[in-house]
């Protein structure tokens, strides 16, 4: 039931919000395919012709496939092919267009997940596959009470990624700079150069109290050094993911910087499983 309740949030919310156009996308095709330095478009082209590879047909043509995967993976149609196809298409259509010698990375854990959902049984409850699978000759193997012991090594997984990268982000600040990186001017000077280039009101507001710049970076170096704990223990998520929440939604009025890819992978430190045994055993009135 949680790797189906992830799917349901993790699918739609790429497709309705995360998803880039087809015409940002294609904008990649005007550049130079000599320039292309990403490892895993390099791996490709050791397979496919660049030519074949950088044309607008095949660009179009995954991308056409991914969205269709997507909607398949939504309903819960062929699942697992449907999941990794859309996975894989969007890794594919993001590392082409950040090829280029500009690189940028929210969406890269999200593919990452999607990927790691289609290699799980994310089908079996709440598809059209668990519908079918009720039908036939093991239907015990489906729906909501199915039990899989092993089945969310994928959640694991992608919680685990989220605390590294997190803690990537932190520990690379206090390396770099140390306590320093939390004098208030350094944020300020960060901000500063993101409200020249995106004029965010709230980016001119923060700027001008040192005070509330320096709480800003302390509060920055604790929420990502110590994410991981939200991991192992789970009484903290309910501090740890909404200072995650607040923490991004502050990056991005501030600075224009848009990590809610992050955010919604949140879902994965969801106990969708205690939520339900209780809405079972409660009484009709109480639900």
């Amino acid at each position: 039931m949680p790797l189906a309740v992830s799917r349901l949030v993790l699918v739609p919310a790429w497709l309705l919000i995360f998803m880039k156009p087809w015409e940002e996308l294609a904008v990649a095709l005007t550049y130079d395919p000599a320039r292309i330095d990403q490892a895993m478009i390099l791996g490709i082209l050791s397979f496919v012709p660049v030519e074949t590879f950088h044309s607008y047909e095949v660009q179009r043509g995954i991308w056409l496939v991914t969205l269709a995967s997507g909607v398949l993976a939504t309903v819960g149609l062929f699942t697992r092919t449907s999941l990794l196809l859309f996975g894989l298409g969007n890794s594919v259509l993001i590392g082409h267009l950040w090829s280029y010698g500009e690189l940028h990375h929210p969406e890269a854990l999200y593919c990452v997940a999607l990927v790691l959902m289609g290699l799980s049984p994310a089908g079996r409850c709440y598809s059209i596959d668990s519908w079918i699978g009720r039908r036939s000759k093991q239907p015990e193997r489906w729906g909501p009470n199915a039990t899989m012991d092993t089945s969310t090594w994928a959640l694991r997984t992608v919680q685990c990624l989220l605390g590294l990268a997190y803690f990537s982000s932190g520990s690379a600040k206090l390396l770099d700079g140390g306590f320093y990186w939390m004098n208030g001017a350094t944020l300020q000077t960060i901000v500063l150069t993101d409200y020249i280039r995106f004029g965010m009101p709230a980016g001119s507001w923060l700027i001008q109290s040192f005070w509330l710049c320096v709480l800003g970076a302390a509060m920055t170096i604790v929420v990502e050094v110590f994410f991981f704990v939200a991991v192992f223990i789970k009484a903290s998520r309910k501090f740890i993911l909404p200072a995650g929440v607040a923490l991004h939604v502050g990056i991005y009025v501030t600075m224009a910087a848009p990590f809610f890819t992050w955010t919604a992978m949140y879902v994965a430190f969801f106990d969708i499983e205690a939520v339900r045994r209780r809405f079972v055993a409660a009484p009709a009135g109480a639900r």
